[in-house]
């Protein structure tokens, strides 16, 4: 009887000891999606940017794993059954959603460079297509997102657009930058070749070829 109810002392512990571990997590999850809101920043880890959609993915596949672990471990009953099927659809779903979320940005990238400036600032360089259809037309955008670099966080300092530019400028290599250390000025010059088409021109004056914007480092 003893042994009994020492096997079932400590099987309780083993679920609350578990159930604490996987709170905090959660808690630190959630703190620090706020601590990037809050900042305005993203994860930077394995030289890529994680948005916060994948972190959230990440956390509410935790949630629903430990979910559906402890009803698997309770006694049986049809509402039980009903909680482990509805925990294991949502399991699936979100972790579906992790795949498709990388896979598509992942599609969608023409090319990521990463720059050590000469103050030791690090940048990252990405590019990214996206595609949009609007009847029988299809529609190709082009953006070069400008994120400076700090440890596991990165932040974004701006934006190129370069849907008009017959020139991929990050992939095909046709862009230079300067850097001003004293007002942390970061300038790409981006060498665009033809811009726009027979709706959207630039006046004589201003089709130089090229084309640069500022950004400014913290």
């Amino acid at each position: 009887m003893d042994n009994f109810e020492t096997t079932e002392t400590k099987k309780k512990i083993h679920i609350g000891i578990s159930d604490i571990f996987v709170f905090v997590i959660l808690a630190i999850i959630l703190g620090f999606l706020i601590y990037l809101k809050a900042v305005d920043r993203e994860l930077f880890l394995f030289g890529y940017v994680w948005y916060p959609n994948y972190i959230g993915f990440f956390s509410e596949v935790l949630m629903f794993a430990w979910l559906l672990l402890a009803w698997i471990g309770a006694p049986k009953s049809k509402k039980r059954r009903n909680v482990i099927i509805v925990c294991a659809v949502m399991l699936v779903l979100e972790a579906g959603l992790i795949v498709w979320s990388v896979y598509d940005h992942t599609k969608n990238t023409a090319d990521t460079e990463r720059i050590t400036l000469s103050d030791g600032s690090e940048i990252i360089l990405h590019e990214r297509v996206t595609y949009s259809k609007f009847g029988e037309k299809k529609f190709e955008y082009t953006y070069m997102d400008v994120y400076q670099i700090n440890g596991i966080t990165s932040k974004k300092l701006g934006r190129i657009d370069e849907t008009y530019f017959s020139n991929k400028c990050l992939s095909q290599d046709k862009y230079t930058y300067e850097y001003d250390e004293a007002g942390k000025k970061l300038t790409v010059i981006c060498e665009y070749g033809t811009y726009g088409d027979s709706v959207v021109r630039l006046k004589e004056e201003y089709d130089t070829g090229f084309l640069s914007k500022e950004f400014t480092l913290e």
